[in-house]
This record gives structure tokens, sequence and C-alpha cells, in this order.
């Protein structure tokens, strides 16, 4: 009878554990085919493009391509063959098999890497914008996004290709025409400079008026409509280069829109825009917004700099000791101007220690502050001055290399080599070409 009912236990104990099995099968099957988590991984039609504050996010991707503007291969195409910018050979330094002096002397070639580096900096552009333009322009075929309200985003989008545009036709001459991103050709043909000159003016003037006239921390860094204008007349200024037909007069009428709006105005101090903290200049149309954390790239700083101001600024990366001036273009200056080097002494004080420091850490004896500065300015320019010049021209060449505060060298030295932030004018010249000249 005990027999019996252990048997019976058992097999009721089998047949429970049997009918476990299978719900927790059943439950464990059903959970895994019947997911309905929320992906934060992609970005769809359904997930995006619902507010302006993705709209904005977008658009970053276009203006993320600026950020090599400063340094980059279209810097070294437009300034290092003028009398501005010369990279010297320094002993085994610089030399990169001789592209560096077929640059300066007009005689670079396809296979140099800066023609290509233009190249693809410009057309990456063109491409992003492009891109966003058919994004939009396909949201609004879908009814997600109104029409009224995406012509806002493709007129900004088509300004930023215009800007690519303007320094394609203005380095290479005849390009390819892109304007479709979905059917776009692998290997499209070129245009005539006159063609697409044509074309990026006519998108432009559809384009600018419908741009944003507010002149805040929301068109910061973004084209607006002075940004459009001032764009388009530096596309009318050289319209006798590009075509063959001057167009003076739109010139006058695009510069005057953004003049005479009140909303900008000349600094009272033109070196504060150069000042590290300088978003508030009332000079810039259009920034690039950069600074050592999100938006890196600024490298005029390490292409300039010696060697040993790796110690002398406490930096955790040795700069290249590359980029300087020509004589003569520093001797073009008037003396009355206030851009004048020897001018900042006023506003800057500069330390003959600073060079002594730059000459102590290179191991070499300091006979007086003359040979010190003269010594400096051989390591950093290869110019030869005698003692009774070189005093004067030493100072204006140290100056305008400006030490940072305390608190940016512990930044400094931390491993950033940018200051924060550092910004350029679309509506000014490289403005960075006089620090070119600093020793240390």
């Amino acid at each position: 009878m005990i027999t019996i009912d252990k048997y019976i236990m058992r097999k009721s104990l089998f047949l429970v554990q049997a009918l476990f099995l299978v719900l927790f099968a059943t439950v464990i099957n059903q959970s895994c085919t019947k997911l309905d988590e929320t992906l934060y991984s992609e970005v769809t039609p359904d997930n995006f493009f619902n507010s302006d504050e993705e709209f904005v996010s977008a658009l970053g991707a276009a203006y993320t391509q600026f950020g090599s503007y400063a340094s980059g291969s279209i810097m070294d195409v437009q300034e290092q063959p003028t009398d501005e910018i010369v990279v010297p050979t320094r002993g085994q330094d610089w030399d990169d098999g001789g592209e560096w002096r077929r640059l300066h002397l007009h005689s670079w070639t396809n296979e140099d890497s800066y023609t290509g580096g233009a190249w693809d900096f410009c057309f990456s552009g063109v491409n992003t914008a492009n891109r966003l333009i058919f994004q939009f322009q396909s949201l609004v075929q879908s009814g997600q996004v109104e029409q009224a309200k995406a012509d806002a985003y493709v007129s900004e989008l088509q300004a930023v290709r215009g800007f690519f545009y303007w320094q394609l036709i203005d380095v290479y001459g005849n390009v390819p025409l892109v304007t479709d991103f979905e059917n776009a050709e692998a290997a499209p043909p070129t245009k005539s400079r006159t063609d697409v000159f044509n074309f990026v003016v006519s998108d432009l003037e559809t384009a600018v008026p419908k741009l944003s006239d507010a002149v805040d921390g929301t068109t910061y860094g973004r084209m607006n409509y002075y940004a459009g204008q001032t764009l388009l007349a530096k596309l009318y200024l050289n319209a006798g280069v590009y075509t063959g037909t001057t167009q003076w007069n739109k010139v006058i009428t695009a510069c005057d829109e953004v003049i005479n709006s009140g909303k900008y105005s000349l600094e009272s101090n033109y070196f504060a825009n150069f000042d590290v903290e300088n978003s508030g200049s009332s000079e810039f149309i259009f920034a690039i917004p950069y600074d050592q954390v999100f938006f890196q790239g600024f490298q005029m700083g390490v292409q300039t700099l010696h060697y040993a101001s790796q110690y002398t600024y406490n930096l955790t990366q040795q700069p290249w000791n590359g980029y300087c001036t020509l004589e003569e273009f520093y001797n073009s200056y008037d003396d009355a101007d206030v851009r004048q080097p020897n001018e900042v002494i006023s506003l800057q004080v500069t330390s003959i220690l600073r060079v002594g420091q730059c000459l102590q850490t290179m191991g070499m004896k300091l006979q007086n502050q003359t040979v010190c500065l003269s010594r400096c300015l051989e390591i950093r320019t290869g110019l030869h001055l005698t003692s009774a010049t070189c005093f004067q021209h030493s100072l204006r060449l140290t100056n305008w290399d400006r030490r940072p505060t305390a608190s940016q060298e512990s930044g400094l030295g931390s491993g950033s080599l940018q200051w924060e932030p550092i910004r350029l004018i679309l509506a000014m010249t490289m403005p960075y070409s006089g620090t070119l000249t600093s020793c240390l």
C-alpha cells in the first residue's frame, strides 16, 4: 500500500513538473516574440523630424563641414599662394616632396594633397546640403511637414550649399554642378564657371529673402539673411573674374542691406574680435563657433608655433613649427595702422622673458636681449635681422601670440590646443594672418 502511494505521488510530481515546464516554455516563447521595446538607436521619419528642435538638429550636419575651413586644405589653397603665408622647409621638416614650395610658387599639380583635399572639403559640404534638402522635400511630399516650414530650412541649406560652390568656382573654375541627391551621377561632367556662377547666384537670390533676419543666439553660427547677403556680395564682387561681366551695383546693394540694417557695427577696439570670449562682437556676420569641447578643428596655433612652445605653454602635444609670413608682407603695414603689431604692445604686455624661456628650453645660452630676440626671429620666421633692427621687429612679432591666462593655461596643459571659443569671420579675410608672425 505504501509502495503504491509512493508511485502515485511520484507520478503526480512528475506531471506537475512537466506542466510547469510547458507553461514556462510558453511564457518564454511569447516574451521573445512579442517585444514592444522603444528603440532609441534608429532615426526614422516616425521618431524624428517632429519638432523645430529636431529640424535644427538635422541642420547641424550641414555646418559640421565648416570645422576644417580654418585650418584645412581649403585654407591652404586660398592663402598659401599669396604673399601672406609661407611654409618653409626647415631641415628635414616640411619638405613633403616639395608640395608646399609648389603651392607658394604657383606650380602645384593635381597630385598634391591640398588640391584634392580642398575639392573633397567643398563637395562634402555640397553633398550634405543636397542630402538634407532631399530629406526635407521628402517630408513635404509625404505630408509630414508643411511646405512653409520646410522652405525656411531648405533656404538655409541652399545658402550653405552656395557657400561651398562659391569656394569651388573661386578655386577651381569649372566644376560639376550637382543639386540632385537621389539621382546624382557617380562622375558628373563639369560645367563652365559662368554656368555654375549663374546657378548659384540665382539660387541664392531666391533663398536669401526667406532666411531669418534675426541676429541673436538663434542664428549665431548659421546662415541668416545678412550672411546670405554678404555671400551674394562676395559673388557679385568677383563676377568680372567668374563671368567676364562686372556687377558692381549689385555689390553695393547687397552690402547696403547689411550696413543699413543697423545690426552690425565696427568694434571700437579692433582686437576685441580676436579675444578668447568674442561671441559678442558686433562685427561678426557669419561665425564658425569653434571651442575645445564640442567643435574642435581650429589648428592655427599648433600650425604656427615653434616646437619649443610645447614647454612654454605646457602643451601635451608638440606644435608643428610650420606656417609663418613673409617679411615683405609684414613690412607692408603702414606705421599708422592700428593693426600694426607694434601698436599691440600698449594693449598686451609682451615679456622678453618669454623669448628667453623659449631659447633656454632649447639649451641656448642667452648673451643679451638683442641676441635672444634675434635668434628667436631666425628660428620662427627664417629672417636674419641686424642687431639694430632686431629689437623693434621682435616686439612686433612676438606680441601677436597672446600668452593664455592661468585658467586657460591649465586647460591647455590638460591636452587641449584650442582656446574657447575661437571664431572666424566670413566678412573678413583670414583675420589670423597676423598671428603667423609670432615667435612664442
